[in-house]
């Protein structure tokens, strides 16, 4: 949807290479989405989770987010996250920032979406 949007945006501007270029990278994306192998994938994610293992673990389940950094300045203080989307070899993840509120709990403030649009490598 988003580049059939963009390439018509470009059309409407005459921007036909640019179009063009729009084009071949919503072509190549839908290529690399349907030529993930499920087993090697799974085995993947599977190492991928195991990663994770050594970060500290917030939540469950979809709203499972592992805490990886913390930024602080002044006297505000972000805690930074990381939080896999169900099959993260295919859909990517989220970085997830997260404040302490004014009774020790975390309060999300806000999410950046990383979208994974290649064909993945043999290694994770």
């Amino acid at each position: 949807q988003t580049y059939n949007s963009i390439i018509s945006a470009c059309g409407k501007e005459k921007a036909w290479e640019a179009a063009s270029l729009v084009a071949r990278k919503a072509s190549n994306s839908t290529i690399s989405s349907n030529n993930i192998d499920s087993s090697e994938s799974d085995e993947q994610t599977s190492s991928y989770f195991s990663n994770l293992d050594t970060f500290h673990k917030n939540g469950r389940g979809n709203d499972a987010w592992w805490e990886i950094a913390e930024y602080s300045c002044c006297q505000r203080t972000i805690i930074v996250g990381i939080q896999p989307h169900r099959n993260p070899k295919r859909n990517g993840m989220s970085l997830v920032f997260y404040r302490d509120d004014l009774e020790g709990n975390r309060v999300k403030v806000g999410r950046l979406l990383l979208k994974n649009d290649r064909i993945p490598s043999k290694e994770f």
